[in-house]
């Protein structure tokens, strides 16, 4: 049951072949969401990385490096002023530079027209939804890359459970993160019929309005992500309030044209999707109560990687693959129907 499997961090994105191999019985220790150094250092070796980025490296010709604020399977963020901008307001902003790979390149295109439609249909800010500044070109020693402004915000809803020793997220801002998710994805379904299609704690970020709070806890030194946490909780034991905004539509479609038939990382991947039976916004709605008990609880919902004891005297089956392993899970939470083993289904 769900209740009684600890929580591991490490996953494979949705998009990435997964391992076809059952987990351990004891999942493996839960790994930090974000793990890159501030000055990791990458070519453009094949066409698939990055130059090398340090803070007070200009971007763009317009963005100034300040530091790190997470690495993901298709891109870095970083942390930038922006040296075009006088407003106070505006000067510091989350740049995502995207990997030098032409697949990557469109993500970052298709990212930034779904928010830009997104602005475009909502009478003002689009509800608990990153906001977009720019879509821009950098030019690095070997190769181009694609980058998007983004309105900056704090750490995830991960990152902020992460902190608490038993990691879970404290009520008032397991609410908070619920209630924007909720509205984002009804922004995204009802308004713009757009599929997010990766919901999950990495990208839920928190947000303490004013914008002008914001940016004075982002701006103040040394410049850290645990220092960032930090200031942030401080924050919030001051009386500021919380809300969480849903970041990331590099992997969105829309509801009449999807991309990819196999989308969401693992852990949050609704029934049809493993299927293979067609999706719809109904696999966002999953993928969110997935994530919400997790940050609840500290917890996966669902764990297809762990295994479980096969009832004794009966010959060792081949490895499920996940899906498999995934669906019966479910079942047995859902329904309360103990598996058993069948000689030649394999395992149920």
């Amino acid at each position: 049951m769900a209740g009684d499997r600890s929580r591991s961090r490490s996953r494979s994105h949705a998009q990435s072949s997964s391992s076809s191999e059952a987990a351990s019985e004891v999942p493996p220790a839960r790994q930090s969401s974000s793990t890159a150094s501030d000055d990791d250092i990458e070519d453009c070796e094949e066409g698939q990385s990055l130059h090398a980025i340090r803070p007070g490296v200009l971007l763009c010709d317009r963005f100034r490096v300040r530091g790190r604020l997470g690495t993901g399977a298709f891109a870095t963020v970083w942390l930038c002023a922006d040296e075009e901008r006088e407003e106070a307001d505006f000067d510091l902003v989350a740049l995502k530079v995207y990997r030098a790979v032409d697949r990557y390149q469109l993500y970052a295109s298709e990212e930034s027209g779904l928010l830009r439609d997104a602005a475009e249909l909502a009478e003002s800010r689009p509800p608990s939804l990153v906001g977009l500044l720019g879509l821009f070109p950098h030019q690095g020693p070997a190769c181009q890359h694609a980058c998007v402004a983004l309105e900056l915000l704090g750490p995830s809803a991960l990152e902020m459970a992460e902190r608490s020793r038993s990691s879970r997220l404290p009520l008032p801002l397991l609410c908070s993160a619920l209630l924007g998710g909720l509205r984002a994805l009804d922004f995204l379904h009802r308004e713009c019929s757009i599929i997010h299609t990766d919901v999950k704690p990495e990208n839920i970020l928190i947000n303490i309005p004013p914008r002008s709070a914001m940016l004075d806890i982002m701006r103040k030194l040394p410049f850290g992500r645990a220092e960032r946490i930090r200031l942030m909780e401080a924050a919030l034991r001051e009386g500021a309030s919380a809300t969480f905004c849903l970041v990331d539509l590099g992997n969105s479609c829309t509801r009449d044209r999807h991309v990819s038939v196999d989308i969401t990382t693992m852990e949050y991947k609704a029934v049809e999707v493993m299927l293979n039976a067609g999706y719809d916004t109904g696999a966002d709605i999953w993928s969110l109560a997935c994530t919400v008990y997790e940050l609840a609880t500290g917890r996966y919902l669902f764990d297809p990687r762990r295994s479980f004891a096969r009832p004794k005297g009966l010959a060792a089956r081949p490895a499920l693959a996940n899906g498999p392993e995934h669906i019966a899970q479910i079942v047995e939470l859902s329904f309360g129907i103990r598996r058993v083993a069948f000689p030649v289904c394999g395992w149920l």
